[in-house]
């Protein structure tokens, strides 16, 4: 199949669940999932597109390690973790902006993402620059403000 709509019945996606599914193309994940498990989607090279929920908390390790044709993704502000190699060798993948969201962030998450040029990640992160982005040639990193609305309450 390449097209494929996970049930509405589903709240966690289990480990290598659409483990190397090469003729993948494009999944909806429904709106009460709140985990994507390891291994997910390794190796989907194919996989273009996937529509992740609002309600998300998770991205386990390498979930999309190796989507070679993967060209976006949305991480919603529901994600507080990030796995080790979550988008490892995406490298269609041209930007992303992780969400202030995110506590927590595996080791070479981006890692083999050739064209990734932008990213935009929260401020607790601007030191593992290095960790989280290796062998990407970046052009532009956006570090997001620590505050946007009623900063002087603070």
């Amino acid at each position: 199949f390449s097209t494929y709509n996970i049930p509405t019945s589903v709240t966690s996606i289990g480990n290598s669940a659409f483990y190397n599914c090469s003729k993948l193309q494009s999944i909806t994940i429904p709106s009460n999932v709140t985990s994507i498990g390891d291994s997910v989607f390794f190796q989907c090279l194919n996989l273009q597109s996937i529509t992740i929920p609002s309600n998300l908390t998770s991205i386990g390790d390498s979930a999309f390690y190796d989507c070679q044709s993967l060209q976006s993704i949305t991480i919603p502000t529901s994600v507080t973790t990030i796995g080790n190699s979550a988008f490892f060798g995406c490298n269609v993948l041209q930007s992303i902006a992780i969400p202030a969201s995110v506590t927590s962030i595996g080791d070479s998450v981006f890692y083999y993402c050739d064209n990734l040029r932008s990213i935009s990640i929260p401020p607790i992160f601007k030191l593992q620059i290095s960790r989280i982005f290796r062998r990407i040639p970046l052009s532009e990193i956006v570090i997001q403000p620590l505050c946007t609305s009623n900063c002087d309450t603070l």
